[in-house]
């Protein structure tokens, strides 16, 4: 990945294919994905922050804390943790995207080692929905 542009532009393909596969039954990949495009959205943050044209370079070990999947530390990795949690204190849909991401689901990239029928319809319609949420508001600062 070359640059932040690539990076947003591979989070919002990710989203896509999420809902392609969510409008043909394939729920445990509509929910990997769709968690996959919240950490790369989290990742143009931290690359623009630090201002790194190439956060997945493997020149330094220096780069390798933000090769993390933790969505809660890649969000205070992105320089963004304050006002994300002032605009969730502020926006109860925010406020319950998050949540539903990270502490309902509990989305990891390990949804990608999960059993076959593992997540359901309901599961997967509520991350879409959530993973939206989140990506209209972080968009704010890409």
């Amino acid at each position: 990945m070359q640059n932040r542009i690539i990076i947003k532009q591979i989070a919002e393909k990710r989203l896509e294919e999420a809902n392609i596969l969510f409008h043909n039954g394939f729920y445990d990949g509509t929910c990997y994905l769709a968690g996959y495009s919240v950490e790369l959205s989290l990742k143009v943050m931290i690359s623009k922050t630090l201002d790194i044209d190439n956060l997945f370079v493997r020149r330094t070990e220096i780069l390798k804390p933000f090769k993390t999947h933790d969505l809660d530390i890649l969000m205070i990795y992105s320089g963004l943790e304050t006002r994300f949690l002032n605009d969730k204190a502020a926006d109860i849909h925010l406020m319950n995207a998050w949540s539903y991401i990270t502490q309902t689901l509990k989305w990891s990239e390990e949804f990608r080692y999960h059993e076959i029928g593992s997540k359901s319809q309901i599961e997967a319609e509520k991350l879409l929905n959530a993973v939206n949420v989140f990506l209209t508001w972080i968009k704010n600062y890409w």
